[in-house]
């Protein structure tokens, strides 16, 4: 029995391969490029445990997510890129520009 999965092209937008599909690249672990994605990256990292802290809806309402670094992102950076959105809630397609 073959299994069916849907192409890239419908409901995909390009950014991941289809379910059960590894990606080309590996996911990336951390934020590592601009200074600035740190705090986002930790806040990212930490999130199960700061959801369990009576203050995070304090520290939650001050945070500011920065934005992406890059004009127009790559295929070297897209890993980077999957990961700014998953640690910022977005949920934006992901694609490559260059």
């Amino acid at each position: 029995m073959a299994i069916r999965t849907r192409s890239r092209s419908r409901g995909r937008s390009g950014w991941c391969p289809p379910p059960g599909v590894p990606s080309a690249q590996d996911p990336a672990r951390a934020l590592t490029l601009s200074p600035e994605l740190a705090e986002l990256d930790r806040i990212g990292r930490d999130l199960p445990s700061l959801l369990q802290d009576r203050g995070f809806r304090a520290l939650a309402s001050r945070i500011e997510i920065p934005e992406w670094p890059e004009d127009r992102p790559g295929e070297e950076t897209l890993p980077q890129l999957r990961l700014y959105y998953l640690r910022s809630g977005s949920s934006l397609p992901l694609t490559s520009t260059r």
